[in-house]
């Protein structure tokens, strides 16, 4: 166990005429700067990445998966805020409808923030994959964004929340060192050479005194609904197999 730190997931942000009422993982843009004022408001947060020093204080880390088309957009929101956020790229989808192309990409890491991985096809199991496939899934997403930003890749998110040891060892084969995961809790972990997070879903039923409960408040209940409906989901998961993940990919609008 090496400390705290509160990681929040967010997916994509959208103008608020093109937000649809049962895409519940992209919020609107009014909807996402209540968020920011809400987070910049707190007096006993320190928003960083994953990736500097934090010194003694747990940090809150602003996270953002599946490399969507509102990206740009909300690292600027982010930015009015003096913050910098990661951003989780599905290398298979750059330059896809709804997605970010390569110059946004790029724009992105020249202006302070993280880009990492989120697997080149965001598998729908990606723990029931084969080692070859682990690799190729890791390995070849992060060569390709190192291409792209011309920097190495050492941070990735786990796709579907599928998360296992075996995955986690594989991500740290293919070079990187700090991997999320969706599980909801602000434990940070040591596997290998590298370090695990877990983060707290935002989304658009996140109420404002839940967001401030992930963020590191004292209140924990929403904390701890979170993870009690995670372990549910789990076995929810477990069960459905790749029916469950069907339904989370037409919700987050993926192919």
């Amino acid at each position: 166990m090496l400390g705290q730190a509160h990681s929040i997931m967010y997916h994509d942000v959208a103008p608020d005429c093109q937000t649809k009422p049962g895409v519940i993982y992209t919020l609107a843009q009014t909807e996402f700067r209540r968020h920011l004022d809400t987070l910049k408001s707190l007096p006993f947060i320190s928003v960083a990445l994953c990736t500097a020093d934090w010194g003694n204080k747990a940090p809150v880390l602003i996270t953002f998966d599946d490399g969507g088309a509102g990206s740009p957009w909300i690292g600027e929101e982010l930015e009015r805020c003096g913050w910098r956020g990661h951003f989780f790229v599905v290398t298979d989808l750059i330059g896809a409808p709804g997605f970010m192309g390569r110059s946004e990409i790029r724009t992105l890491a020249e202006r302070g923030h993280v880009i990492g991985s989120h697997s080149c096809s965001h598998p729908l199991r990606i723990s029931a994959l084969s080692d070859a496939a682990l690799e190729h899934e890791w390995g070849d997403s992060v060569r390709i964004l190192a291409d792209v930003i011309g920097q190495p890749i050492s941070t990735a998110s786990v796709p579907g929340g599928f998360y296992s040891r075996r995955v986690g060892e594989a991500a740290m084969k293919a070079g990187i060192t700090q991997l999320f995961t969706s599980t909801p809790t602000s434990a940070v972990k040591r596997l290998g050479p590298g370090t695990v997070f877990g983060r707290y879903t935002a989304d658009r039923r996140t109420k404002m005194s839940d967001l401030v409960s992930f963020a590191g408040s004292r209140h924990s209940g929403p904390r701890r609904r979170q993870q009690l409906f995670w372990n549910i989901k789990s076995i929810a998961k477990s069960v459905s197999g790749e029916r469950y993940e069907r339904l989370r990919r037409v919700l987050l609008r993926l192919p």
